[in-house]
């Protein structure tokens, strides 16, 4: 019984954390990440080639720093790369309903370059 409970504490632990588990700025700048990501693939499809490239230049410098912040609170490249899956597969969800989590204009004020 104590194996199974330690077995089960340990894949509990290898879980990503969801935003309410991390600090606000990093699961504010994961969100507008994934956003950006989204945007861009949209201005993409439109044709809109330098809007999907300034959206995809702003997703990967987000995605870069949240990574950074959450590598110093201790989190592997693995754990990482499956928090930003799950951002981009809730932001995707939340920018095509009507309930947001984040304002997506308010993302600029991550961005250096608006």
């Amino acid at each position: 019984m104590r194996r199974l409970a330690l077995a089960l504490a340990l894949a509990l632990a290898a879980l990503p954390a969801r935003a309410a588990d991390l600090p606000p700025e990093v699961d504010h700048m994961l969100w507008c990440s994934s956003a950006f990501y989204w945007l861009s693939a949209d201005a993409q499809d439109a044709g809109q080639s330098d809007e999907a490239d300034r959206y995809d230049k702003w997703s990967t410098s987000l995605a870069e720093r949240a990574a950074a912040g959450l590598k110093g609170l201790g989190y592997s490249d693995e754990q990482v790369g499956e928090l930003a899956d799950t951002y981009d597969n809730e932001v995707v969800t939340e920018l095509t309903g009507t309930t947001r989590r984040y304002d997506p204009a308010g993302c600029a004020a991550f961005i250096s370059d608006p």
